[in-house]
């Protein structure tokens, strides 16, 4: 299960990366299936990532690590509602969505990484 969130996850960040959303100045021309297809993996993105960080809190071997998956769950779910709030802030809570996803990320896989070559 973790691995299709994953799998997932990277498809849709890339799709992601590949469709502009609408600009800015949205007296610019843009595409609307662009920014549509965009939003779609945005939000697959998002959604994928954070089941994947909460739900990996019933495989960590340690209590401080499960805190910390949920945790990091739940400051996506928090900073996605900002965005959603104070948009003229997205950019910020985007970059720190991705910052602390990526570092959390990491964070886990060497963990669990360490906790494999401890059992051998």
């Amino acid at each position: 299960m973790h691995r299709v969130l994953l799998i997932v996850f990277g498809l849709s960040l890339i799709g992601a990366g590949i469709f502009s959303h609408t600009p800015i100045n949205t007296e610019m021309a843009y595409s609307q299936t662009e920014d549509f297809y965009h939003s779609i993996a945005s939000s697959l993105t998002g959604f994928s990532f954070t089941i994947f960080a909460i739900s990996s809190a019933f495989i960590e071997s340690k209590n401080k690590r499960k805190v910390i998956a949920v945790l990091v769950g739940f400051i996506a779910v928090g900073l996605s509602i900002l965005m959603m709030n104070l948009p003229q802030y997205a950019g910020i809570w985007q970059r720190l969505i991705f910052t602390i996803s990526f570092t959390w990320i990491i964070y886990f896989f060497n963990n669990l990484n360490n906790d494999h070559k401890e059992n051998f």
